[in-house]
């Protein structure tokens, strides 16, 4: 046997040309999945193939090299906290003389963005958001105007993160927080604690609802 390199070339290319180099088409506007689908295998390599056309057309970036983000993202959060920081300063010195105080300001506002870490994670509902659970202790042991800027910074401060950005989470987050900083100072008894968490439970139930019937007349 011979080897004839020309014809054996010419066959390669040939059955190189053979394969397919995609394995469908997308057309402009049409669907890849819609919401509430379920994402298939087939699916799933749509839309990799749709994110990596996008990245090579510069039209998206790698969020992990995006350090621009990540220094604009903490940059915002650490103004936001701060002017909390400065009301305190201002109006309330005492809280800085009290290393506890100090502690359970850091614990209270460390757990709330633990808990909305995972539930970012896990894609549980953000209405799980437990912020009415960080205001009522702030509440009912300094007052409610404290409270109620701290559900504020927390509200505003939720609404700017990428799981949550989104007007209905915030303006929701703000109206629970701002209805347990100013109900609970109104409850002077134990036996009266069915009040406030009526009263924020309502709150929630008449924020959610009214952004449903925004979203039905859409």
């Amino acid at each position: 046997y011979v080897l004839d390199a020309r014809r054996t070339e010419a066959r390669l290319a040939a059955a190189r040309s053979a394969v397919p180099v995609t394995e469908g088409n997308v057309v402009e506007g049409e669907f890849i999945v819609r919401r509430g689908e379920r994402i298939g295998p087939d699916e799933l390599r749509l839309l990799n193939a749709h994110r990596e056309a996008l990245r090579e057309a510069g039209l998206i970036r790698d969020p992990g090299r995006d350090w621009g983000s990540v220094v604009g993202g903490f940059l915002l959060n650490l103004l936001l906290l701060g002017i909390f920081g400065v009301l305190l300063f201002f109006f309330r010195q005492e809280v800085y003389r009290s290393f506890r105080w100090m502690a359970l300001l850091f614990v209270l506002v460390l757990l709330y963005f633990l808990a909305a870490a995972g539930i970012a994670w896990q894609g549980y509902p953000w209405e799980l958001l437990p912020i009415a659970f960080v205001i009522l202790p702030v509440a009912l042991l300094w007052d409610g105007r404290m409270a109620l800027i701290l559900a504020l910074i927390l509200g505003i401060l939720s609404g700017a993160q990428d799981p949550f950005s989104s007007f209905s989470i915030l303006a929701v987050t703000v109206i629970g927080g701002s209805a347990a900083a100013l109900t609970a100072r109104a409850v002077r008894r134990r036996s009266q604690t069915w009040i406030f968490i009526a009263l924020i439970t309502l709150s929630y139930f008449l924020a959610i609802a009214a952004f449903g019937f925004l979203a039905g007349r859409e």
